[in-house]
């Protein structure tokens, strides 16, 4: 089950996605609407401006570089790629992986992030990392926790010579962007980051997403695995465009960190338990379990029940960070359950 299920509840305020709380650049829209103009052509089928543009703003070479229609696109294709055995992924985490993993036959090992830790990634975790170990993917910051693992921690990781796939969806809307391994592949030939604009730039009806990997030989492997001409010219134009607009990501981080500090302070004044995050988005828990989702939705606000996250029980909830009008609305409609008023 993923958030955005807008569909089939009448939802005014929909807290269950974690995108950019400032929408979609005007920029960009504009990119996609000039691009309508090339629908009767086909797209580059090597896509080389957009494959260019994302090698020059990493300093990596191109041939290294692979582009999809949505981050998920990508893990289906390394997995694809690759055919690990066995896959090691931490718990709770994107259910993503678990779906790409049973696609190719891979048998899921599973970390259970600690409690006491607020489920931060640990040092225990490289003792996961087992003979039989294939592959590993871990989500830079985690989903639903919103923890950025400390980056030595991931070069411990990579240095084990297992496939590491790093899922950098999200790092871009944090403090924290400057850390991307993306800057560490040179030394690294067995990991990928997969990043995607869906999130930064609020584009999830659009699908686009690349990945960057330390080794030439399995970026063509992988490569082999996705379909031609798996992006449309919209798609592309608006990935160029995106790569050009730093500042818009410069300002969101700002207003998303004080956003994000106002509603961690708001819950817990509430009385719920806040997982501190550096992410877009804030996992919470309800110890009362009163059906919380169930109550916003008759308020018109959707957030994410998380109790379907391995790890996680009845109770845990994911909220967006959003703009500050549609946050405060979400902490008065919070506070017309908690007190009845």
């Amino acid at each position: 089950m993923h958030g955005g299920d807008i569909y089939r509840n009448d939802i005014k305020y929909d807290f269950s996605v974690n995108i950019n709380p400032l929408g979609c650049p005007e920029k960009l829209k504009e990119a996609m609407i000039k691009a309508v103009e090339r629908v009767e052509e086909y797209p580059d089928i090597r896509y080389e401006r957009l494959k260019n543009a994302i090698a020059g703003k990493y300093s990596t070479d191109v041939e290294n570089v692979l582009v999809g229609n949505g981050a998920s696109e990508l893990f289906m294709a390394v997995l694809e790629a690759v055919r690990p055995g066995k896959v090691l992924l931490t718990a709770p985490s994107f259910s993503g992986y678990e779906y790409a993993a049973n696609a190719v036959g891979a048998e899921v090992k599973r970390y259970f992030l600690k409690d006491k830790l607020n489920f931060r990634l640990d040092e225990d975790f490289s003792e996961s990392i087992t003979d039989d170990v294939d592959c590993v993917i871990l989500a830079i910051p985690n989903n639903p926790t919103g923890d950025i693992a400390d980056t030595g921690l991931i070069e411990k990781i990579a240095d084990t010579g297992k496939l590491l796939i790093l899922d950098e969806c999200f790092i871009s809307l944090t403090e924290k962007s400057e850390n991307s391994f993306i800057f560490r592949l040179r030394n690294y030939n067995n990991v990928i980051v997969v990043r995607s604009f869906t999130k930064s730039f609020a584009i999830p009806g659009v699908r686009l997403g690349y990945a960057v990997c330390g080794d030439e030989v399995l970026a063509r492997r992988i490569g082999g695995c996705l379909p031609e001409w798996n992006l449309s010219v919209l798609a592309e134009e608006a990935g160029l465009e995106a790569l050009a607009d730093e500042g818009f990501l410069k300002d969101s981080r700002k207003i998303i960190a004080a956003e994000r500090e106002f509603l961690s302070f708001e819950l817990s004044e509430l009385g719920f338990r806040v997982i501190p995050s550096e992410a877009d988005y804030i996992l919470f828990y309800e110890k009362s379990n009163t059906g919380l989702k169930d109550k916003l939705i008759e308020k018109k606000i959707l957030i994410r029940d998380c109790s379907d996250y391995y790890g996680l029980e009845n109770g845990w909830y994911r909220i967006a960070v959003k703009k500050h009008e549609d946050n405060i609305e979400l902490i008065k409609r919070l506070k017309e359950i908690r007190y009845g008023t």
